[in-house]
C-alpha cells in the first residue's frame, strides 16, 4: 500500500499507516540436464565419475523461504509524508545444465540468493501542489548474489554465487506544473 495518484497529484492517506507483507515460498523443481544419456566418450575419455554411455544424475532445486515487507509511514502534514521501508528478497538456486559440468569442470548449481533492503523516503508536494519532490535512500545487502559467468575458457556462460554485494543509493524525482493547463 501506498501514494496513490488522483489526477496530477498525489493523494496521501488520510492516515498514518504500515504496510506490511508477508510470503512463504517452497518449490521443488527437478532439473534434468540435457546430456542424460549421451555417450560422453565423443567429447572427453571415460573416467571413473563420468564413465562411457553414463546417465548423468537428475539434479533437484528444492526452496524453502520466508520473505517480509513492512512500509511504516507518516504524514506530516497534507503535502508530506515520510516512510521507511524493510524488505526482503528471495531468488532461487538453479543449475548450470551442461555436459561440462557432470564432468566436474565447473559446479553444476547454484545456490538461492537473498537479500535485506532498507529504504528512507519523502513524498512531498508544494507551492500550492505544482512542485512534486519525492526521494528516497537506500541499501540493499546480498546474501550469495547469483552471478552470470563463463567457464575458465569462456566459451559456455554458466551463473555462479559470489560472496556478497552491496547496493547504496538515492532517488530523487522531482515535477513541475509550469501552468494550471500542463500537467
Amino acid at each position: 500500500r501506498g501514494m496513490s495518484r488522483v489526477g496530477a497529484h498525489p493523494a496521501f492517506p488520510d492516515e498514518n499507516f504500515l504496510s506490511r507483507r508477508l510470503r512463504i515460498l517452497q518449490t521443488r523443481e527437478p532439473a534434468q540436464s540435457f546430456q542424460q544419456g549421451l555417450n560422453q566418450s565423443a567429447f572427453f575419455p571415460a573416467t571413473p565419475e563420468a564413465p562411457v554411455n553414463s546417465v548423468v544424475p537428475t539434479l533437484r532445486a528444492d526452496t524453502n523461504a520466508f520473505t517480509y515487507l513492512v512500509t511504516p509511514s507518516f504524514k506530516v502534514s497534507s503535502d508530506l509524508m515520510i516512510y521507511a521501508r524493510l524488505a526482503s528478497g528471495y531468488r532461487v538456486g538453479g543449475t548450470n545444465s551442461n555436459l561440462f559440468c557432470s564432468l566436474g569442470y565447473f559446479p553444476c548449481g547454484f545456490d538461492p540468493d537473498k537479500s535485506k533492503n532498507y529504504e528512507l523516503g519523502i513524498h512531498s508536494q508544494w507551492l500550492d501542489r505544482r512542485l512534486t519532490i519525492n526521494g528516497a535512500i537506500f541499501l540493499v545487502e546480498w546474501t550469495d548474489p547469483q552471478v552470470d559467468s563463463a567457464t575458465e575458457n569462456g566459451l559456455i556462460p554458466i551463473t555462479k554465487n559470489g560472496e556478497a554485494a552491496e547496493s547504496v543509493g538515492m532517488e530523487l524525482d522531482f515535477r513541475f506544473k509550469i501552468t494550471p493547463d500542463l500537467t
